[in-house]
């Protein structure tokens, strides 16, 4: 998994660093010392700034938190287009994904019922 990966993570209608509104607001994600990556929505000047944003450490670990949430939205999306795939027969010969997804599936059929 990317920690990168913006594609799950909502942009907001105004700057979390400055707090202005703008048409080219971007989701970037921002390390915070000692919390870890968090997303934000920022305006081109702030996010190309060299300064950190200023925010709290409560804020700052709320943004981790929830940027926590949308990586896991972005992982249960991939499983979920796997699973489809499989279903298609799509995967290619030798996926250790598909081939370890298969045989938990084959072993949790044959699990007798509580």
């Amino acid at each position: 998994m990317n920690a990168t990966d913006t594609s799950h993570c909502p942009r907001g209608h105004r700057c979390e660093a400055c707090g202005v509104e703008r048409d080219d607001l971007r989701v970037e994600v921002v390390v915070f010392a000692r919390l870890g990556a968090g997303c934000m929505t920022l305006c081109p000047p702030c996010a190309d700034s060299d300064v950190d944003p200023p925010v709290t450490a409560s804020t700052a670990a709320r943004f981790v938190q929830q940027h926590g949430w949308h990586l896991r939205r972005a992982a249960v999306a991939a499983d979920d287009a796997l699973i489809e795939r499989l279903r298609r027969g799509e995967t290619p010969p030798g996926d250790p994904t598909a081939l370890a997804l298969a045989a938990w599936r084959a072993e949790a059929q044959h699990r007798p019922e509580d």
